[in-house]
């Protein structure tokens, strides 16, 4: 129902918005998987850090025993932590002079003052980082920039920070992300490229199919409009030749058709005005004519009783299927079908006219009937329908008798201004038609695609319908098209998607790392174990 509200352009313009906005969407759940990367590196670091502190108060705990002195449990646990390296995740602990007790990489740093050089320098700045983190919270995470083992090359790596008050050590572990941010910059740069890519094309052709649209449905509107105020001259201009081409042609070619049906038969409006007025008055002799008369059209549908056949009916209503007030637009059948010479002539359109004119005998009720069916011819000789009048034969008053010769006359000429007035109906019908096509180009226009047109007929402008509905129909797959090109770019997104799963997949194998130094410090568990029973 909301759709109801945007026109064509509107619609086009939401469709391209959504896939955009999608393609944004999977970017932002592609940076909350970094994120969520991020997160798990650093719990990786926390729990690196916690078990090197449990390693470090195992030893502490000996030297509050007396088993060891601080100095052989300092070297020990310092010893036991070097040996729980795992490839680049290893600890580092400094002392209460910022100096590096254990780095297992560089062990040439270790018990060195921090100055001079450009790694000295670099160094002392993130054990200052380290140690002020643990000063001021106890503990925390810290990025810093560190070569990777075997290279010189700073790279981005997440530290965890612990304080170890009984020895005054700091004890900090740490994890690379570069590979996580270098698949992020990676990912965003993938990103906008394939949303330049899917994107753009489809704003270009969004843009274009909205000026098309635009300018023919435009000229359309336009050329129905001149059309409704009877302005025949007006030509709309053909953009192009597309569906919206061949209709605004078909239009103009209908256009020049009314034009030239008007040019080629003028109509004398007074000529027109005398035969309305003589037909209202021959109509009102049949009006209040006592004879029984029934007009039917080509279809044998029910048009036209005279009182008189109303009166005689009502007198016969129970004796009928429906009641007198129910008949008219009703099939001639109704009457007949019950008997079987008139159930044919009455009831195949087709069959009738070669019959015609007709008489039969007619039962009905108590009543019987001379039936007489004659033919009605328009101007042009054109069959309009069949007349039946109804000839009582049982006791009728003698002024019926009489009335009875002069009716035929005056019927028929009845008949004959009915059908002198058949052109004017078709001008009718026709200007009803072209009201039809302005509605569902007006709601086209405003965006409304589902309107059909029920115009029928071989004639010009009937085709000139059926041309716009199957426009519409285009228009509609169009649209439809429209659909499964943004679906593609849906897809296209989802591959995006695929990125951050990726980023997720590079968490679970950090989140491995973990469990494999979680076996290493086992192992080491059990070594330290040993060494407490050979102490």
């Amino acid at each position: 129902m909301l759709l109801k509200n945007f026109n064509l352009q509107g619609k086009l313009a939401l469709l391209v918005g959504w896939a955009v906005a999608s393609m944004l969407f999977l970017a932002v759940l592609s940076l909350q998987d970094r994120s969520r990367s991020l997160e798990a590196s650093q719990n990786l670091a926390l729990n690196l850090v916690e078990m090197g502190a449990g390693v470090i108060e195992r030893y502490q705990k000996q030297e509050q025993a007396g088993a060891l002195n601080r100095e052989q449990a300092q070297k020990l646990a310092i010893e036991t932590l070097r040996n729980m390296r795992y490839q680049d995740l290893y600890f580092v602990i400094i002392d209460a002079d910022q100096r590096l007790l254990l780095e297992t990489t560089r062990p040439e740093l270790e018990g060195q003052p921090l100055r001079g050089g450009r790694d000295a320098n670099m160094l002392s700045n993130i054990v200052s980082e380290l140690v002020d983190v643990t000063r001021r919270e106890g503990g925390g995470f810290v990025t810093y920039e560190w070569p990777r083992p075997g290279s010189s090359k700073p790279v981005a790596k997440v530290g965890y920070a612990r304080e170890f008050v009984p020895w005054d050590w700091v004890l900090t572990a740490g994890v690379y992300i570069d590979d996580q941010n270098d698949g992020l910059l990676g990912a965003i740069f993938r990103e906008i490229l394939l949303i330049l890519i899917l994107a753009g094309p489809l704003l270009v052709l969004f843009f274009l199919l909205r000026r098309n649209l635009q300018t023919s449905i435009q000229g359309v509107l336009e050329l129905v409009g001149h059309l409704a105020n009877g302005n025949l001259s007006w030509q709309a201009p053909i953009i192009a030749s597309d569906e919206l081409g061949h209709m605004t042609q078909a239009l103009n070619q209908a256009v020049k058709n009314i034009q030239a049906v008007f040019q080629a038969d003028k109509v004398d409006w007074h000529e027109v005005a005398e035969r309305r007025g003589k037909a209202g008055h021959i109509l009102s002799m049949v009006q209040s004519a006592p004879f029984n008369v029934m007009i039917a059209d080509r279809n044998l549908q029910l048009r036209y009783m005279n009182p008189a056949m109303e009166r005689t009916l009502r007198g016969l209503e129970s004796h009928l299927s429906v009641t007198v007030n129910q008949l008219i637009g009703q099939p001639l059948d109704v009457l007949y079908r019950r008997q079987d010479d008139l159930r044919r002539i009455t009831s195949d359109p087709a069959y009738l006219p070669a019959h015609l004119p007709h008489k039969a005998a007619f039962t009905l009720g108590n009543e019987s009937f001379d039936l007489h069916f004659s033919a009605i011819h328009d101007a042009d000789g054109s069959y309009q329908g069949p007349m039946i009048t109804w000839e009582r034969l049982t006791e009728e008053p003698r002024s019926a008798l009489t009335e009875k010769p002069r009716s035929e006359p005056v019927v028929k000429e009845v008949v004959k201004e009915v059908a002198d007035h058949h052109e004017k109906e078709l001008l009718q019908l026709l200007q009803n038609r072209v009201e039809q096509m302005l509605q569902a180009v007006s709601a086209a226009a405003d965006g409304d695609l589902t309107q059909e047109l029920t115009v029928t007929g071989t004639d010009s402008v009937a085709q000139m319908a059926q041309g716009l509905n199957q426009l519409l129909a285009t228009l509609r797959d169009s649209m439809a098209q429209i659909g499964l090109n943004a679906q593609t770019l849906a897809s296209a997104a989802e591959e995006l998607t695929m990125v951050s799963h990726q980023m997720g997949s590079n968490a679970e194998a950090a989140s491995s790392k973990a469990s494999m130094a979680t076996s290493v410090a086992d192992q080491v568990s059990a070594n330290v174990e040993a060494v407490d029973t050979c102490t």
